[in-house]
């Protein structure tokens, strides 16, 4: 979860999220509000992997593999 981590993301260019696409518990961000947040933080998604089907094979969870827009460019 993104909302948690404040300012300790600014010096960071990747990040895994797992995300739900059900909720699995109570006040849980939803997927689209985790891949907003951290758009706006800078990062893209660059990779998604199941981890979590339900007896149908819907998925119920995604790791999400993401990186800031500026990763691979020279700092200063």
């Amino acid at each position: 979860m993104l909302r948690g981590a404040g300012d300790r993301l600014e010096g960071i260019d990747g990040l895994q999220l797992e995300l739900s696409l059900r909720p699995l518990y109570e006040g849980q961000p939803t997927l689209e509000e985790e891949l907003s947040r951290a758009r706006e933080l800078g990062f893209e998604p660059v990779h998604l992997a199941p981890v979590a089907r339900d007896e149908r094979l819907r998925l119920i969870e995604v790791d999400c593999l993401m990186v800031r827009e500026r990763a691979g460019e020279a700092r200063a």
